[in-house]
């Protein structure tokens, strides 16, 4: 299956072309949902009364230990702080020494480099910054350039939040209601457009997508 955009938005399936077990199956209003050939999702099509958009999820159980890796919340918030403040290693030594003086928690950091191996141990969940370098004539010369960046669709990934994300679709979709002859095409979501379709290509950036979603949201 290929989704044909020739016909623009107003896309028809006459009803010769429908085989025999559909137009058998059929009623007035049947939803048929058509998406992207490289998503290899297969054809669905479902009454009008149970067609929804958006599945609706239960909410994600709250994590009751969100400090994790570290071994207590203390321990997170002595290290966010270091963070937060740019504290200096002797500064953190000097922190963490007046911290052990307290018992009513906890506190299980003993030096730098506990926090720095604690923080390591936790950042592989996040896109990590690669460094390359370019090389580009100037003059007869040439000039290096070195930068740090990050994978764009990684870092799509880890702005999902546990309630937003499962909403985002990244797969083009096509969907047709049937009317009683022909299934004619609507769009109700970005990802139903037809530019939406055409930027689902492999060749395509993942940028073009994401300004694709944002310009057809906003």
């Amino acid at each position: 299956m290929d989704i044909d955009d020739s016909d623009g938005i107003h896309g028809v399936i006459p009803a010769h072309e429908l085989s025999a077990d559909e137009e058998i199956t059929l009623n007035i209003d049947d939803i048929r949902t058509e998406f992207h050939p490289h998503s290899e999702i297969p054809m669905q099509t479902q009454t009008f009364s149970t067609f929804q958009c958006d599945i609706s999820q239960d909410p994600p159980i709250p994590n009751k230990q969100p400090w994790e890796p570290f071994q207590s919340r203390l321990d997170f918030d002595v290290a966010e702080l270091a963070h937060k403040t740019a504290l200096r290693k002797p500064q953190i030594e000097r922190l963490i020494n007046l911290l052990h003086r307290l018992k009513q928690e906890s506190f299980t950091l003993h030096n730098h480099n506990d926090i720095h191996k604690t923080w390591n141990a936790m950042s592989h969940r996040l896109t990590p910054f690669q460094k390359q370098t370019i090389r580009v004539p100037y003059d007869g010369v040439d000039q290096e350039f070195t930068f740090h960046y990050q994978d764009l669709w990684d870092w799509a990934c880890d702005l999902q939040d546990p309630y937003v994300g499962p909403q985002f679709t990244f797969n083009a979709q096509r969907l047709l209601k049937f009317d009683g002859q022909n299934f004619v095409r609507f769009i109700d979501e970005p990802w139903t457009a037809t530019l939406f379709g055409m930027l689902s290509q492999p060749c395509l950036q993942m940028g073009s997508l994401l300004d694709s979603y944002y310009m057809q949201t906003k």
